[in-house]
């Protein structure tokens, strides 16, 4: 078997809203890059951008997952859709499907709510689309996801802890503590 991180190198995703005016480009390393056609942006009010956004982002969680499984498969040299889970590891890939989670732009313009990362909801207060140019709004939105997935893989930690009893989450609590 050879070793799973070998062919995640370069791995890139890129998804395309449903509407087709919003692109989205995340590589390996989970570096998301954000764009608008051009003078799309201003077109859209902030209930249908925050639809095309949420469902941008659910179509880029899914092609991520499919491509990593893929490659993983690739690197084992095991079909991962034939590998079947039991016991613990089924409890918490079950579990992580539950986790819900929030994240913030600096502001609160924007507010990014998610359901194990493949359920998103984007909510955009009125007038932000009026009040900041396309680049700050594209800052604010990935800031605003930065918060959620921190929040998002913090949550997943602490239950790979509880499901299998690691207790690295106290050992990383009492280490802030004394910090």
């Amino acid at each position: 078997m050879r070793e799973p991180s070998r062919g995640f190198d370069g791995m890139v995703v890129e998804v395309t809203s449903p509407d087709g005016r919003i692109r989205a480009r995340l590589t390996g390393d989970r570096d998301v890059e954000v764009s608008f056609a051009h003078g799309a942006y201003r077109r859209y009010a902030e209930d249908e951008l925050g639809h095309q956004l949420a469902r941008l982002a659910t179509l880029m969680w899914t092609a991520y997952r499919q491509e990593y499984l893929r490659r993983l498969s690739v690197a084992t040299e095991t079909p991962v859709h034939t590998v079947s889970l039991r016991g613990r590891r089924a409890d918490f890939r079950n579990a992580l499907a539950d986790i819900a989670v929030d994240g913030y732009a600096p502001d609160r313009s924007i507010a990014v709510h998610s359901v194990g990362l493949l359920r998103w909801e984007v909510v955009i207060r009125g007038g932000t689309v009026r009040r900041l140019d396309e680049q700050e709004f594209l800052a604010y939105a990935l800031s605003a996801v930065n918060d959620l997935l921190t929040a998002y893989f913090a949550a997943s930690h602490r239950l790979k802890d509880e499901i299998f009893d690691l207790r690295l989450w106290e050992a990383y609590a009492a280490t802030a503590r004394r910090r």
